[in-house]
């Protein structure tokens, strides 16, 4: 029997249940900064995995059209509130009007420190993980307190044309 297939922001919450609660232990062990520091650091090395496991899905290998249905993915289900994500050579760019994941986790009770490391945290190891070439910008961000999100990838080229 095949097991029944849960969104990504169902999947966030479950992994926020688990997370939470080790966090306050963390804090009252080691101090907040370093919780925060250590759930940084496994939530980075997990984005750097499903990174790589997001680029081996696609049978031409890593490429910034694959990248932009990723990101289609991510916003599935009203998760985001997107604008784009708009492809143009090797720049791929979109915006955040809306986060379901950063409001989950304020309805849930989070820390918004804890918010943002175990959600907006992993995107740019999640990008390095995908392709080594391919580069995160994001001057805005709303779990940093901004209106919105703005993302800039850009596809860094070897000395051979391709990807670096």
């Amino acid at each position: 029997m095949s097991q029944p297939s849960i969104t990504l922001l169902e999947q966030r919450r479950l992994q926020a249940q688990v997370l939470e609660p080790l966090f306050v232990v963390l804090c009252e062990e080691l101090g907040r900064g370093r919780a925060l520091a250590l759930l940084g650091r496994a939530i980075e090395r997990a984005a750097l995995q499903a990174g790589r496991q997001a680029a081996s899905q696609d049978p031409g290998g890593p490429n910034l059209e694959h990248f932009a249905t990723l990101v289609r993915r991510m916003a599935a289900g009203d998760a985001l509130e997107l604008e784009g994500p708009t492809l143009e050579g090797r720049h791929l760019s979109y915006r955040v009007r809306r986060c379901r994941y950063l409001e989950m986790y304020a309805e849930m009770g989070l820390d918004p420190e804890l918010a943002y490391t175990i959600s907006c945290h992993r995107d740019e190891p999640f990008a390095r993980g995908y392709h080594p070439g391919l580069h995160m910008q994001r001057p805005a961000c709303l779990g940093r307190g901004d209106p919105e999100c703005r993302f800039v990838f850009t596809w860094e080229e070897g000395k051979d044309g391709r990807p670096a």
